[in-house]
């Protein structure tokens, strides 16, 4: 933002300046205003953004809490081997730069299939814009604003005419107006065009630029591409496609947006070689340091593509989000760049400053155009990181009233009558998951299931047939959407009930290509964390089917499925699993659909705070991928994520759950006696989540899962009415058999391991020998006591033989001091549970240890 710094002003500042504290004229000070320029107090004075430490002092927080939206800057920084290059160009930093910029403008001239004679590098954009005002020295020039002030500012440097032609802001299209440019134009040396329009994120189509190009052969022609590579179909579509047609056109580019390196200040104009070898001839001979040229040459080989698409997405997000659920208070213009304009509308009573001042205070940075620009309403958000969105809109949502200014877990407000998702994830106490393109990628069985139910009938459909009728909503139903279907391409369908018996008839024979989407660590450890719940438009047999292959059955204590209750969007089931979870009323709550369907169902849960995280299946990439994502922001989601491991980051960031060569196991095990679900993680953090019902046997359990460090899942629902027998052996047995699973053929273990544990007066030893032959020798130097808590006395050397039978393991354990009960068996758990670990803990080796080579 500009502001005009009058005479009066700037004659003020210098007298003040020159003025000492007491208020005294400072000894020997004598104006110099003689010595510059007669107009420099109509200069126009540029107020660019401040360094972070002193906007962070200035508001009264951390640095790192700053949600900087406000300068258009790639919040993902440059990629990692663009900072190498320059760390490594610091080396020669002794040694002048290339005036000639000759490995630069090579590596420009082929990203942008130009001849290095057209390319020619500045210190940033403005460098180059500077410079074209020097070669040309005009006495006219055009800008369309709003738009790019450096322009006018550049002007009245040069003392150029600047003439003004705005965009059509009346009809809020902000298109530029050809009429007046061309008319203005014919008058003027350069005119320039910002293509996307910063702040309007508008574009300029290649038919008018050729067009205002052949117009006006003897003016410039400079299209200002600072945002281009964040536009639709680059790089189709851009100005340097005409360069040789039109010998009076100039592009100009930033390394600042994209590769983000605005730091390091590197832009470059493609110009036709005349103009170039001009710029070249007035250019500071030395204008880009060693490190800038080398940044900007590992920029342009960098794999940035990925860290652009992530931008294009959140920026899609924004502008769903303010079309949807912040409709009400905002209007966004669509963008071609990595910001969005945002209008305020006259419901939420407040002016673009005053917005702006207000997330200020609260550490959210967003840039506000005021009466200069003649945009009193607006204003402009840079895209960031998903994290910074999430700030962004929190921020908001208290400002329009929907959330309070304070947000902690369990102590939320109910929300007004706009669906707005709450974007409180830290708060998260629980989270629900719908299984098909969530919890397991269906596109082999269930998708491909409709297809071929439908061919059955005699009715040829596809997956973008499919696509449309889940879009359209009360598609949670897949026997439904096929008869649908049927119904759609035949003009009549069979009965729902002959439907349903071919497509269960067909599934049964793809369900077992099924794959599980998130990482069973991940789920495992959320178990351990918060309560979850499965909500399924699936038949109950078809869900415990796949849950139980995939063993995360034990994951998930409530499973709800089309028998419990009407499908989604109906928040019903939800509602009914929150419930049976016991989770409180102001809790957060995260449900995890990949359906506009599980949108709606969490935003209907109000006022129970269900925060909707939408999920692109499997399968569907590209545009397909950005496509499916666009709508569920449009139906509401707070959040959506593309894959296993966006998945993770939003789940458990600090969490390593899924990292490579974790060892995990599962045991689901049912008897007569007992019905038992196990889930263990080799590599844990001692997390215990363990419910037998006999509490001593749960503390010990605990006691074994922390000093083993691995991560416990067990659940027993045992016969312990009649006594403890069946629930000690058989939760013994189920342990030993999931970390029997998690060890696999037990190469690369360190095989052997031992430890001492001592607990007051009670000393036990214990020796684990991951032997693959089941034995075990338990011994106290005294019998234990009858009943320790509610666990006999006698099942306690019991656990040990149960566990080393399905662990198959050779176990020890000696207890050779002790008086009392308690103290000698917990010292024996915490022996056993170090020795386990040592033996479980990868060597530097990996084959089997074993001679035989087989454990």
């Amino acid at each position: 933002v500009f502001q005009y710094c009058f005479c009066s002003a700037f004659g003020a500042f210098w007298w003040a300046a020159c003025m000492t504290a007491n208020g005294t004229f400072a000894p020997g000070a004598r104006s110099a205003a003689h010595l510059l320029r007669s107009d420099m107090g109509n200069m126009l004075e540029y107020h660019p953004v401040q360094p972070l430490e002193v906007l962070a002092a200035e508001i009264g927080i951390p640095v790192e809490a700053l949600c900087k939206l406000d300068a258009n800057e790639n919040l993902y920084g440059a990629h990692s081997s663009v900072i190498e290059a320059g760390e490594a160009a610091l080396r020669s930093s002794h040694i002048y730069p290339d005036p000639g910029q000759g490995e630069l403008r090579a590596a420009l001239g082929r990203y942008c299939s130009v001849s290095p004679e057209q390319v020619v590098a500045g210190a940033g954009a403005d460098d180059i814009l500077d410079l074209l005002f020097r070669i040309v020295c005009p006495q006219r020039v055009v800008t369309c604003p709003p738009t790019f002030a450096m322009y006018k500012f550049f002007g009245k440097i040069s003392r150029s005419e600047v003439v003004e032609v705005p965009l059509k802001k009346l009809d809020r299209s902000f298109a530029f107006d050809m009429v007046g440019i061309l008319r203005e134009g014919a008058t003027s040396q350069i005119v320039f065009l910002t293509s996307p329009n910063n702040p309007t994120g508008t574009r300029l189509s290649n038919e008018d630029v050729e067009r205002i190009c052949t117009a006006l052969p003897n003016c410039m022609v400079v299209v200002d591409e600072a945002y281009i590579e964040f536009a639709h179909g680059f790089p189709n579509g851009t100005a340097s496609l005409l360069l040789d047609k039109h010998v009076n056109l100039v592009v100009v580019r930033t390394f600042a947006k994209w590769a983000g390196l605005a730091g390091m200040r590197v832009g470059y104009a493609l110009a036709h070689p005349d103009i170039v070898k001009a710029i070249c001839q007035i250019k500071i001979p030395y204008n880009l340091s060693v490190t800038a040229s080398a940044t900007g040459v590992a920029a342009l080989a960098a794999p940035t593509g990925p860290t652009l698409q992530k931008i294009r997405r959140e920026r899609a997000r924004l502008l769903a989000v303010f079309n949807g659920p912040l409709s009400e208070w905002f209007e966004p213009y669509p963008s071609e760049a990595n910001f969005v304009l945002v209008r305020l509308k006259p419901v939420l009573g407040r002016t673009s400053r005053q917005l702006t001042q207000s997330l200020r205070k609260m550490g959210i940075l967003i840039r506000c155009y005021d009466e200069l620009l003649g945009m009193t309403d607006c204003i402009r958000i840079s895209v960031g990181r998903p994290q910074d969105t999430d700030q962004l809109l929190r921020g908001l949502l208290v400002q329009v009233g929907a959330l309070s200014p304070v947000v902690s877990a369990g102590s939320l407000p109910a929300l007004p009558s706009a669906s707005i998702a709450l974007p409180a994830l830290k708060a998260a106490g629980c989270v629900l998951w719908d299984v098909d393109g969530v919890i397991v990628d269906v596109g082999k069985s269930y998708r491909q299931t409709i297809l071929d139910t439908c061919a059955a009938f005699g009715v040829e459909v596809t997956g973008q047939d499919v696509e449309e009728v889940k879009r359209r909503g009360n598609a949670n139903n897949d026997w439904v959407v096929t008869r649908t279907l049927i119904s759609q391409k035949k003009g009549s369908a069979p009965s729902l009930e002959e439907v349903t018996s071919k497509f269960e008839e067909i599934y049964k024979t793809v369900r077992d290509k099924e794959e599980l989407v998130p990482a069973q660590s991940l789920l495992a450890h959320l178990a351990q964390q918060v309560p979850q719940g499965i909500i399924t438009g699936r038949p109950r047999s078809d869900a415990d089917y796949v849950l139980s292959k995939m063993g995360v059955t034990s994951f998930f204590p409530v499973v709800k499925c089309m028998e419990d209750g009407p499908a989604k969007p109906s928040p019903k089931l939800l509602l009914d699993a929150l419930d049976e979870l016991k989770v409180p009323q102001s809790t957060v709550a995260v449900f995890l659909g990949d359906t506009v369907d599980d949108i709606k169902a969490a935003l209907a849960c109000k006022p129970r705070p269900v925060i909707p995280i939408g999920v692109v299946p499997p399968g569907k990439d590209g545009a397909a991928g950005d496509d499916h994502e666009a709508h569920l922001y449009e139906a509401g989601a707070w959040r959506v994520v593309r894959n296993a491991q966006e998945m993770q980051d939003l789940l458990a960031p600090n969490q390593q759950t899924a990292r490579q060569g974790q060892r995990l196991g599962s045991c689901a095990r049912e008897t007569k006696e007992t019905k038992i679900k196990c889930d263990v993680v080799v590599e844990g953090s001692g997390v215990a989540k363990v419910s037998t019902k006999i509490g001593f046997l749960d503390h010990m359990l605990e006691t074994l899962t922390k000093h083993s460090r691995t991560d416990l899942n067990l659940v027993v629902d045992g016969d312990i009415h009649v006594d403890d027998h069946h629930t000690t052996e058989d939760a013994a047995l189920a342990l030993g058999t999931a970390l029997d699973k998690a060890l696999g053929n037990r190469a690369g273990v360190t095989r052997f391991g031992s430890a001492f544990a001592p607990l007051d007066e009670a000393l036990a030893c214990a020796v684990v020998d991951l032997s693959g032959r089941p034995s075990a020798s338990v011994s106290f130097h005294q019998p234990l006591r009858e009943q320790i808590g509610a666990l006999s006395g006698e099942m306690v050397s019991h656990f040990f033989v149960s566990i080393a039978t399905t662990l198959r393991a050779t176990v020890h354990v000696d207890v050779t001091k002790g008086v009392n009960s308690h103290h000698m068996v917990e010292a024996a758990f915490k022996a056993f549970a170090m020795a386990l670990r040592a033996a479980m803990a990868k060597s530097q080796f990996t084959d089997i240890p074993s001679a035989k080579g087989v454990l």
